[in-house]
């Protein structure tokens, strides 16, 4: 009752905010700055969701500028560095107990603080960097893409250079709101059962290097990749189960992959239809990428010698977007659904000890098997449907509804999650949201550590600047 009572008079206070908040407010983030308009020229009823416009800036490598530019022997840079602070904090209240729970309400006020700098670099050539020192793989940086891209004939096409600490594969470019981008996805709970979040591309570290194209009508994004991440241990599901030791791949300072990477594949028409804009597509990465240790990097049980361990990322993800006026208010729904293929226990889950020629001299290699999305033996399906409705030029509505079959850390196999949400623009670039999702389970309840709670509502506040 009291939880309720308290998710009722935010509820209300928020309703009163979302109508009563100031008109004239503009945000001015980086992009912004570059641009000289106002964010909702680039985001779909709130942000971070892109629209038509946002989706060809970003296309374009974040290269088009309406200010005054440095030029000289092929610079053409901003005179003015484009940066933005983004500051987020949330409550959250849920069922899980204990002294580090939420069941009582979990504040966390500013612990979402990320420092962005990005935009025009020169001719044909942008970048994005995300400062926030949350001990990523990238050290305080958590996400950073060097894009080159070039005007064919009507047809935008180029290269993404990139490293993320948690947007996976997907993080070099894609354009939809579906949550195929961690950045790009309009909810800030319940995302067990999104697809995208939870089991596709678009999670874990990753460095790599992909080709793209697209235009009004279409959109392909093709590369190589390797999963990233300073330890993989026990904890992260990627070491066979009982190591209980961490494996430093790559030393804290990349992949030493060599070209044994995993590819990616985004293949998406783009076509609008009696008024509606459209993105119908698919994602696939396969492979297993092989990450080399030195003996100085590895740590399982008293060994000291070079160890190896071959990452799995097969996924296949096929996604839905429609943009369009609906009673005269915008409206957005996405649609996804996935399988993510399990592995057999003898290449994801045991350890193999290897004879190897080292140099001049026979040493013992540990070659240990994990998988970055699935790493049990049942394959991973499920869907997921999202929609947001503007009542108001600062109120939108949003509902999702989410199914997933063999889901992986939860002590039921199966779970669905219903969610609704209010999503209040106090400004262009300040933003309040309120989410409640009720979560089922097809057998035992998950314990802490486990899963999400049975319920969860999230009160998540954020501002740019």
């Amino acid at each position: 009752m009291k939880k309720f009572l308290t998710l009722f008079l935010v509820a209300a206070v928020a309703l009163v905010g979302g109508v009563f908040a100031p008109k004239s407010a503009e945000a001015v983030p980086a992009f912004a700055r570059q641009l000289q308009i106002s964010c909702p020229s680039c985001h779909y009823i709130a942000f971070p969701n892109l629209n038509s416009f946002g989706r060809s800036f970003k296309l374009s490598g974040f290269t088009q500028a309406a200010v005054e530019t440095l030029k000289d022997d092929g610079l053409d840079l901003p005179a003015n560095l484009n940066a933005a602070v983004m500051i987020g904090s949330q409550l959250s209240l849920g069922t899980t107990s204990g002294m580090n729970g939420n069941n009582n309400g979990n504040w966390q006020i500013g612990n979402d603080a990320s420092l962005f700098f990005g935009g025009r670099v020169s001719t044909d050539m942008g970048a994005l960097i995300e400062v926030n020192g949350g001990g990523t793989p990238g050290g305080i940086i958590e996400n950073t893409k060097f894009v080159i891209s070039h005007d064919f004939g009507g047809v935008q096409g180029g290269l993404s250079l990139y490293r993320t600490g948690g947007g996976g594969a997907a993080y070099s470019i894609d354009l939809f709101n579906s949550g195929s981008n961690q950045n790009n996805y309009g909810w800030s709970s319940g995302k067990t059962v999104q697809l995208n979040q939870q089991y596709g591309p678009a999670r874990g570290g990753a460095e790599g290097l992909h080709l793209f194209a697209g235009s009004s009508l279409f959109f392909v994004n093709v590369g190589l990749f390797a999963p990233v991440k300073d330890n993989f241990n026990a904890a992260g599901a990627l070491l066979p189960t009982g190591t209980g030791a961490a494996l430093n791949l790559t030393g804290g300072n990349g992949a030493n992959a060599g070209l044994n990477l995993n590819q990616y594949y985004r293949v998406a028409i783009t076509p609008s239809l009696g008024g509606a804009d459209l993105l119908i597509g698919a994602q696939l990465s396969q492979g297993r990428a092989t990450l080399n240790a030195s003996a100085n990097n590895c740590s399982y049980a008293s060994t000291s010698s070079p160890c190896q361990l071959e990452v799995e990322t097969s996924t296949t993800m096929f996604d839905f977007q429609a943009q369009a006026d609906v009673a005269g208010n915008p409206m957005q729904v996405t649609a996804v659904y996935g399988t993510v293929p399990g592995i057999s226990s003898a290449n994801a889950r045991t350890l193999a000890t290897l004879k190897a020629l080292q140099g001049s001299t026979t040493a013992y290699t540990d070659a240990y098997g994990g998988a970055l999305y699935n790493t049990g033996s049942a394959d991973i399906t499920g869907m997921d449907i999202s929609l947001m409705y503007g009542l108001t030029k600062h109120l939108a509505l949003k509902a999702l509804y989410g199914s997933t079959t063999n889901a992986a850390g939860v002590k039921s196999s199966n779970i669905t999650a219903k969610g609704l949400g209010v999503a209040i623009s106090l400004a262009a670039n300040v933003k309040l949201t309120v989410e409640e999702f009720m979560f089922d389970y097809s057998g035992t309840k998950p314990t802490a550590g486990d899963g999400p709670d049975l319920s969860t509502t999230m009160i998540d506040f954020k501002y740019l600047f």
